[in-house]
């Protein structure tokens, strides 16, 4: 126990320090609904701000405070020095109706006045094994502690649930257009190449065309930014169609998206894409995870191979390597083989899924609780 009182003590010291430090004004609270979202030292927020973002979904009037080396964008303030005066004066103008505490930071003043404020408390990927008893004490009034660790210090209110999902929301597309363009490809083979570069252009068609040889009625899905497109398919003999025609000409051999603008349709629709910019460019433009999630075989060129999703997704063979345009027209043959899509699909499905129940359960608790909380 004397070691446990001896932490706290610093703690404390620590925290009136930071107390004596000038502050900067605070904006005013919005009105409506505020949740705090504290993010900790040396925290990755990726996992937690995509779940704040599937809550936000449910609920549109949320507005969230954010706290933290990590804070970015939005609604932002210092956290407070954990001493009274700090504490009450944070939480005064404030006002927040739930706190979500993600990482290991420690505020031991601040939980008790919130507890008795009744103010709900979550904490996410938390490790209370770091901490002495002293200073996790309060985290037993929490509502729940979502950990990466056990510990019995914190039964019955904590629950080992690993680390959040990092798999970004996926891109939308409505469900009665995906029927539609399903219907307009009929049984065709199809395959997608996604916010390609101009540079790449000449490349992916010279890869369709290799594909085509082997691979009857094949249509390509080309989303590209490229002014010249036109003009390339025109001047190369394709047979193509807008993506504004009124349905899919059976001898279309490509059809020409508006770029950028209907990923989640495309990725819904295609068994195997191309990653534009990784060719040539700065790597993909939409998060490989998310498109993975959509059960889609992934073909990549070298650029972009550093970016952390796409390594995980390569070190499971969720991804397949190319080149050249002759690389990727083989890559793309033999991805139209169902089995063999299916199995690259299931790879990545693997490392889209990690954290899935744990972010949902999250999501989840934040919800039911928002709503006992008048909007």
């Amino acid at each position: 126990m004397p070691d446990f009182s001896l932490t706290l003590l610093r703690h404390r010291l620590s925290a009136r320090t930071q107390s004596r430090r000038p502050s900067m004004a605070r904006r005013a609270r919005p009105e409506g609904r505020l949740m705090w979202l504290h993010l900790g030292e040396n925290f990755d927020p990726t996992g937690v701000c995509i779940a704040v973002e599937r809550l936000r979904e449910r609920h549109r009037d949320l507005r969230v405070l954010i706290t933290g080396d990590q804070a970015d964008g939005g609604l932002i303030d210092a956290p407070p020095s954990d001493t009274v005066p700090s504490v009450r004066a944070f939480l005064d103008h404030w006002r927040p109706d739930i706190a979500l505490f993600a990482g290991n930071d420690v505020f031991p003043m601040l939980w008790s006045e919130a507890l008795a404020r009744g103010i709900p408390l979550i904490a996410v990927e938390v490790d209370t094994t770091r901490h002495a008893a002293a200073m996790i004490r309060q985290m037993r009034g929490f509502d729940a502690i979502l950990a990466l660790e056990p510990d019995l210090r914190l039964d019955p209110v904590i629950e080992v649930t690993g680390p959040l999902s990092t798999t970004p929301l996926l891109p939308h597309a409505d469900r009665a257009e995906i029927e539609r363009m399903h219907e307009a490809f009929g049984n065709r083979p199809v395959w997608l190449a996604l916010g390609a570069m101009a540079d790449e252009t000449e490349a992916i068609l010279q890869a369709h065309a290799l594909a085509s040889r082997m691979t009857h009625r094949l249509l390509l899905v080309l989303d590209v930014d490229d002014a010249t497109a036109t003009s390339r398919l025109r001047d190369g003999g394709w047979r193509w169609v807008d993506r504004d025609a009124d349905g899919v000409p059976i001898d279309a051999q490509v059809l020409l998206t508006e770029f950028g603008t209907e990923d989640g349709l495309w990725l819904r629709l295609a068994p195997v894409t191309f990653m534009g910019g990784t060719l040539s460019g700065d790597g993909p433009s939409l998060d490989p995870l998310a498109m993975a999630s959509l059960g889609t075989a992934l073909l990549a060129g070298p650029q972009g191979a550093d970016v952390a999703s796409m390594s995980r997704l390569t070190a499971v063979g969720a991804v397949r390597s190319i080149q050249d345009s002759a690389t990727l027209g083989t890559g793309v043959e033999s991805l139209l083989n169902p089995e063999e899509a299916a199995a690259m699909a299931h790879r990545g499905w693997s490392v889209t899924s990690e954290g899935a129940e744990a972010t949902a359960q999250l999501v989840d608790l934040l919800d039911d609780t928002l709503a006992g909380i008048p909007v």
